[in-house]
């Protein structure tokens, strides 16, 4: 009896696609248009007294939202690690199962021929 390999029983691609390149696309673009909202923001402030904080504000907000971004994709990866490492270890469980049975019945053969 063959059981399907790991890398058909777990998602890598999928898994690999979100944390490394949406995660690196989303965030790096967050953060650099914060950084630049932000040095807008303090050259319009120093000179215009009577213009708003609305891009100092946006700034801020966008690189805000790029670390909540990587901490939930973060968490969303450490959830996929432990399901990946579960499905090894039940894998392993099943193989080792298995390769003790074989060797009880072949032993048990070896017994009732002898």
């Amino acid at each position: 009896m063959t059981s399907p390999k790991l890398t058909e029983k777990i998602p890598y691609r999928k898994t690999i696609w979100i944390k490394n390149f949406a995660k690196t696309v989303t965030t790096t673009t967050l953060v650099s248009s914060g950084i630049g909202l932000i040095i807008t923001g303090l050259n319009t402030r120093m000179t215009n007294r009577g213009f708003s904080d609305v891009e100092l504000q946006l700034g801020v907000l966008s690189i805000i939202i790029a670390i909540i971004i990587v901490i939930i994709i973060d968490k969303w990866a450490e959830k996929k690690k432990k399901e990946e490492l579960e499905t090894i270890d039940k894998t392993i469980n099943e193989k080792a199962e298995e390769i003790a049975e074989e060797l009880v019945l072949k032993h048990l053969n070896e017994l009732e021929k002898g």
